[in-house]
């Protein structure tokens, strides 16, 4: 079990982080962005202290901050930085809550060469290989693609844009403010809807697209 969160407010992402925390502790990733696509991502094994970030520089100017927290899971039990979330390939970096069934299959038949053993590393491969000019396209085809449940946020870096999607996993947002998080707090009290493609920005969520989710009658 993971979590994902985010915020367009350093001092939110820092609770929803802590809220976040009882997901996984086994290591924590982010991304911080500012608005001219200006971008810094961390990994770290464990738990980590988020108050000495509040003195980097790229935080003051930042105007996204996404997170996750990744439990061990039965592929990978010991931490490695490549096989910690974020997951990047060109323009795309992910963060991703939940179980694929069919990442294998999809490994093998669209011949991916950037996935390691973990499941949702072949999503970032996925935008980009089954990309079209359109972002939101290339984003419903990858996850109508996929099998299982999952929880994601998108970044890309071309473009400065983030982008929510789930199915089957829990996901929580705030359409007002654009905070989303896997576990719902008072900032966060709405489910988002399964199956729609959110693009986040400080204006809130807006819904940009959809795709053909194939959800289980359960969450995680």
């Amino acid at each position: 079990m993971c979590g994902i969160f985010g915020s367009t407010k350093f001092t939110e992402y820092q609770d929803l982080y802590i809220k976040n925390r009882d997901r996984g502790q086994f290591s924590y990733g982010c991304l911080y962005a500012t608005k001219d696509r200006k971008h810094h991502t961390l990994k770290h094994k464990g738990v980590v202290n988020l108050v000495p970030h509040e003195r980097f520089d790229i935080v003051n100017k930042c105007t996204t901050f996404l997170g996750h927290t990744q439990a061990p899971t039965s592929a990978q039990r010991e931490w490695a930085e490549e096989t910690s979330h974020p997951f990047k390939y060109k323009d795309w970096i992910i963060g991703h809550n939940g179980i694929l069934e069919n990442h294998e299959e999809l490994k093998r038949t669209l011949a991916l060469k950037s996935a390691n053993v973990v499941d949702s590393s072949i999503i970032p491969e996925m935008l980009y290989e089954l990309g079209d000019p359109d972002e939101i396209r290339s984003i419903s085809v990858t996850f109508g693609a996929l099998k299982g449940i999952f929880a994601c946020w998108l970044y890309n870096k071309a473009t400065g844009t983030t982008y929510l999607v789930r199915s089957g996993s829990t996901l929580y947002g705030n359409v007002l403010t654009g905070s989303f998080s896997s576990v719902k707090t008072k900032g966060t009290p709405t489910v988002l809807d399964e199956g729609i493609i959110y693009r986040m920005s400080d204006e809130g969520l807006e819904r940009v697209g959809g795709f053909s989710s194939k959800s289980p009658f359960f969450m995680i």
